[in-house]
């Protein structure tokens, strides 16, 4: 005797076996992607006989730029750092569209370098704006004002956690006039959670969680700007943290988690130390020695040494201001590249030449060069010298010819 009631059998439609009804549901096609047209081959499966440019046409119909060749891809845009022999030692300066870390001890001038690149950013591209995402909460308006030639394009954001930086800086990024986005510093970035809870609740791993989510969102959002033809440069400000207990090798560690230093394609490590004139206790003078922890790209040197003007310094005879807040004394450099380079020539006339030009440009005597070159007016004739110096650079060490990049 059976238990338990029976459903009866529907009339006329014998009832299939589940091994059968599996089978049919193995076979099943899978849908195409979506937003894409392709044709099947009959037996369900989308795209099969098709070579890889037919593939590539269907896909980049509906997302224009999702397969590219290798010239299709965009060069590595470069955001100049203000600093020539820092420009100099990475063959450009920042990298566009790229993560940049710079990292050092307190004092060491990591957020000067961040106010040059600013200034100097502002004199290529006048139209653009610069964000600074003040998360120390530190930032002196008048330093600032000081040292870059357009105050009212620099955009401050000041936000309380994490969360709230990685929204801000999201939604900026997007912005078509945008071109450097700073963060000052990671390393002070904390969460909803840790400003909620009490002072005794340990909060294991702090931050790094969330810094790694906007290393992702930026990393993100930076990818997708290279199809529209965007390349804005992200700046990390880091600190230093000390490994307690480690015995061998670098105690210096950078905080925020190991995210920032993988996503970052160049990191640079800053060690500075203040110079003073002997009749003043003014320190007139950052030198400081930038050293390459981690690069992407051709360079031309792991370390290079610059002074900045932190101070007016004036003439000890006439009284004139020489150098002012923010002057970089790169000329030496320039010099001796431009002669190693066979760009600065004697002439016959016992003159000098300076090759970079269809035409030669002729001076007299060679003091008269570095007065051209130095005078407030010319500065950007000054700095398209140095991009031709840094571009022959890279032609000689690397055999790359140059080759006109993105904006």
């Amino acid at each position: 005797m059976e238990i338990g009631n029976k459903l009866p059998a529907e009339k006329g439609k014998p009832k299939a076996s589940p091994a059968k009804a599996a089978d049919k549901v193995a076979k099943a096609a899978p849908p195409p992607p979506a937003n894409v047209k392709v044709k099947a081959d009959g037996k369900g499966h989308a795209m099969a006989g098709l070579t890889l440019n037919q593939i590539a046409q269907s896909i980049n119909k509906a997302d224009p730029g999702g397969i590219l060749r290798l010239d299709e891809v965009v060069l590595v845009a470069r955001a100049s750092t203000g600093v020539f022999p820092i420009d100099y030692q990475t063959g450009g300066g920042w990298l566009r569209g790229r993560i940049n870390i710079v990292w050092a001890k307190e004092g060491a001038g990591k957020s000067l370098l961040c106010y040059l690149t600013i200034a100097a950013d502002q004199v290529i591209n006048p139209n653009k704006y610069q964000v600074i995402i003040d998360i120390e909460g530190r930032l002196d308006r008048e330093w600032i004002t000081s040292l870059v030639p357009q105050p009212d394009k620099v955009v401050i954001i000041q936000p309380v956690t994490v969360e709230e930086a990685i929204d801000k800086a999201e939604a900026v990024i997007m912005g078509v006039d945008v071109s450097i986005v700073i963060f000052d510093s990671i390393a002070m970035l904390t969460t909803e959670n840790e400003l909620n809870s009490a002072a005794e609740k340990a909060s294991v791993g702090g931050a790094s969680n969330p810094i790694g989510k906007l290393m992702r969102k930026m990393t993100a959002r930076l990818n997708e700007l290279k199809r529209l033809n965007r390349h804005p440069a992200v700046i990390l400000v880091n600190q230093v943290r000390h490994a307690i207990g480690q015995l061998w090798g670098n105690p210096e560690k950078q905080p925020g988690g190991n995210a920032p230093k993988f996503m970052s394609s160049m990191t640079l490590w800053l060690h500075s130390k203040n110079e003073s004139e002997k009749s003043s206790q003014i320190v007139n003078w950052k030198a400081t020695t930038c050293t390459l922890h981690k690069w992407t790209t051709k360079v031309l040197a792991v370390t290079s040494e610059y002074n900045v003007c932190t101070a007016n310094v004036f003439d000890p005879g006439t009284g004139e201001i020489h150098y002012k807040p923010g002057d970089v004394y790169d000329w030496p450099l320039v010099k001796r590249e431009l002669e190693r380079l066979g760009l600065l020539v004697k002439d016959a006339k016992e003159g000098y030449n300076v090759m970079i030009y269809k035409e030669p440009k002729w001076f007299r005597v060679l003091s008269d060069v570095q007065d051209y070159y130095l005078a407030p007016e010319n500065k950007l004739e000054y700095f398209k010298l140095k991009q031709a110096l840094i571009e022959v650079a890279l032609v000689k060490t690397h055999g790359i010819p140059p080759q006109p990049q993105p904006a």
